[in-house]
């Protein structure tokens, strides 16, 4: 009887992975449409990416680029949050000067 469920549920395994694998998009057809739909042309890749170029790995390159991009940009956005923080800051303290000599008075 166990034995009957192991190979009926083979099966199911089976079946199902047959139905997924038209829906998984290969890597080489995942380049191909980074390729067709991202960018105009091989040049416009390899200017957004020189890795790609050199490695012939368009994917994997993308995605190290793209790392490396998201890097930067959070980087950056951590420079404007301290920015922001530091003018709040400065309003504060202004408000509370004002308040100050508005009781002065």
């Amino acid at each position: 009887m166990r034995l009957y469920a192991l190979i009926l549920k083979n099966i199911e395994t089976k079946e199902i992975l047959k139905r997924n694998q038209s829906r998984v998009m290969s890597l080489t057809t995942l380049e191909d449409y980074v390729r067709r739909e991202i960018f105009k042309s091989d040049k416009e890749l390899f200017d957004f990416c020189p890795a790609c170029d050199e490695t012939g790995n368009t994917i994997e390159a993308l995605m190290r680029g793209l790392f490396q991009e998201a890097k930067k940009l959070q980087k950056e956005r951590d420079e404007i949050l301290n920015v922001n923080r530091s003018m709040a800051k400065s309003i504060e303290a202004l408000k509370k000067a004002v308040e100050g000599i508005g009781s002065v008075t």
